[in-house]
């Protein structure tokens, strides 16, 4: 997730969703990406199918949601996207999962 503005850029997964099946870890391709001035964000689709207004949020809504925090901590930025399930302007039937990484090593999940 850029901090500037630009686009956020999808990783797509390279193996089943945990907990469903084995992972043979031989056929992952490691890759290596600049993320000065961005955020690493790993969610569930708890987030990304959340509803707001009768509409699901996907990935496009989470990043527009985020950039909108331009100034926020990774802590504060998590903080405002759980905010809207507690008082009910996200709604979801899943676990709701967010992990906030960013480039200077701060963690937030």
């Amino acid at each position: 997730m850029p901090d500037d503005g630009s686009p956020a850029k999808r990783f797509d997964a390279q193996t089943p969703p945990l907990g469903i099946d084995r992972v043979d870890m031989s056929y992952l391709n490691p890759t290596t990406h600049d993320v000065s001035n961005a955020a690493l964000c790993l969610v569930t689709d708890g987030i990304t199918e959340a509803e707001t207004g009768g509409r699901e949020l996907g990935l496009g809504g989470l990043a527009a949601l985020l950039q909108r925090m331009p100034d926020r901590t990774p802590r504060q930025k998590l903080d405002g996207v759980m905010r809207l399930f507690g008082n009910g302007r996200l709604q979801t039937h899943d676990d709701a999962t967010l992990l906030i990484v960013t480039a200077n090593g701060q963690a937030v999940a």
